[in-house]
């Protein structure tokens, strides 16, 4: 069993910026940059937080990587979830960085990074509550489900459970994971243009509270011009040119919804 595993995602960006103004448009915490943040470069920013999930920008200038996002994990026992996994016959590894520490748990999809959110630091250089200036209380609902899409559901399965997820909801194609430790993960069948990238790359869909007419109204004002609502959800390009989905959060008398094919 490895209880303190949490779901963080990692997104590539090249307007680190923009992408801190759209995502606090959407509902997300916008981070707190300290002198301790901008010393050590503009690539090393705190993550921005739904009501589980992480969501860390991180600065890259390589087209490629431009817009993608990775499932990553956190936990506040390092050592212990390291052990966990050697024990349970995985392979890992652990490193020190210059935020705190870190690993990888090699799986069939490739490595899977894990990193100590224990404190007094946080994911990526996020700093302690003390360092961190008042903020207001949440008035708004929102969180990040990340998408994984799968030619291999069986054996994404069975990665999910050695991890300790454990599977909450399963309809239309689609299986609901939820980490021992805060987040859940959308497995889906690859189908269409969702294919299966055959590593941890993830489609962040959004939930939200926020109501959706006001949500494409804001959205508008900063020049996000093609927002709009469509079978209930809002629809709009990100600034590295993505299509994000922003849904109605989920209550338990409604399906996940799963994102369409943009």
């Amino acid at each position: 069993m490895i209880p303190r595993l949490s779901i963080a995602l990692f997104r590539y960006t090249d307007d680190v910026p923009a992408m801190i103004e759209f995502l606090t448009v959407l509902g997300l915490r916008p981070p707190a940059i300290s002198e301790r943040t901008e010393r050590l470069g503009h690539s090393t920013y705190p993550p921005l937080a739904g009501q589980s999930t992480r969501y860390v920008l991180r600065a890259t200038t390589r087209a490629a990587e431009v817009g993608r996002t990775s499932l990553g994990l956190g936990t506040d026992d390092l050592d212990g979830t390291v052990e966990a996994l050697r024990t349970s016959g995985g392979t890992i590894a652990s490193w020190d960085t210059a935020f705190g520490r870190s690993g990888r748990v090699e799986t069939t999809r490739g490595p899977l990074r894990i990193d100590d959110i224990s404190s007094p630091s946080d994911l990526d250089g996020s700093h302690t509550d003390t360092e961190r200036p008042e903020r207001p209380e949440r008035t708004e609902h929102v969180d990040v489900l990340p998408v994984l899409f799968s030619s291999t559901v069986a054996t994404d399965r069975d990665v999910l459970t050695a991890l300790s997820f454990t599977l909450d909801d399963e309809r239309e194609g689609a299986e609901l994971w939820e980490a021992p430790a805060g987040g859940r993960l959308l497995l889906h069948r690859a189908h269409g243009d969702r294919v299966d990238q055959n590593d941890w790359t993830v489609a962040p869909g959004i939930h939200s509270d926020v109501n959706p007419d006001a949500l494409v109204h804001r959205l508008s004002r900063i020049g996000y011009t093609d927002a709009r609502l469509t079978e209930g959800a809002v629809h709009v390009t990100d600034p590295d040119g993505q299509h994000v989905e922003v849904h109605p959060m989920p209550s338990a008398s409604s399906p996940v919804p799963s994102p369409s094919s943009g």
